[in-house]
């Protein structure tokens, strides 16, 4: 029998968990990488472990330059968010410009 692997490649939280959920009685395992974990935290591997299924943790970063680029941009973010973009949200000034605040 052919085993079916999601390589659960989106960007948040809300989103993993939710096709995780969907598509998990029709899967034998959960990829997850880099973009994934950085954007939702250490945390998502845990939660989508939870559901019973094989998680299988893809960091390696030189093979795809769409998944290099992946994280780029979320390193990039969270830097400018964590110096900058925090200090205008507490201000209420980002409403639409910052994706953290959606």
């Amino acid at each position: 029998m052919t085993e079916v692997i999601l390589a659960l490649d989106v960007g948040t939280r809300d989103a993993a968990v939710s096709i995780a959920e969907k598509t998990g009685p029709y899967l034998d395992a959960i990829k997850i990488g880099y973009p994934l974990v950085l954007a939702a935290g250490l945390t998502i591997a845990d939660e989508l472990s939870a559901g019973g299924l094989p998680l299988i943790a893809d960091f390696k970063v030189a093979d795809i330059p769409n998944t290099s680029r992946l994280i780029a941009e979320e390193v990039f973010f969270s830097w400018v968010f964590r110096n900058y973009l925090s200090r205008l949200c507490r201000q209420g000034f980002c409403t639409r410009l910052c994706r953290y605040c959606s």
